[in-house]
């Protein structure tokens, strides 16, 4: 129980930490986020900052896994370069499979909350 507890702080101070970080930065519209390659540049700082905490919760991992704290912009984390690739997956299977329903397949879809997804992709169906 007390590893729960650890891991609800922990979470809880790197929250705490991004919005410290982004203090100085406008919350609204005029702000464009830097070094962005699928999320929408114009979108709002605060958005954002939810946006990326629903990665926290589907795959289990915290902001400092992927960012640089004092640089989010800085793209020397494996992780974050491997989660935009990621990003890009998921937006071209809704754009393909799911065109009606943009947010069919997320990352929880196969993540379920851990870093790595929990079950073995199922092996492919013989085609005739």
């Amino acid at each position: 129980m007390s590893s729960q507890r650890n891991r609800m702080a922990a979470g809880a101070l790197a929250v705490a930490a991004v919005l410290l970080v982004a203090a100085d930065k406008d919350l609204g519209t005029g702000y464009e986020l830097e070094n962005v390659e699928v999320m929408d540049k114009s979108m709002r700082l605060v958005d954002a900052r939810r946006y990326m905490i629903e990665f926290n919760d589907a795959l289990g991992v915290q902001c400092r896994d992927c960012h640089d704290l004092r640089d989010f912009a800085d793209d020397g984390k494996e992780l974050k370069l491997v989660a935009r690739e990621m990003m890009k997956m998921t937006r071209d299977l809704n754009a393909e499979w799911f065109p009606d329903r943009p947010e069919a397949v997320t990352c929880w879809t196969c993540h379920q909350g851990t870093r790595t997804p929990p079950h073995a992709a199922p092996e492919p169906v013989p085609t005739k």
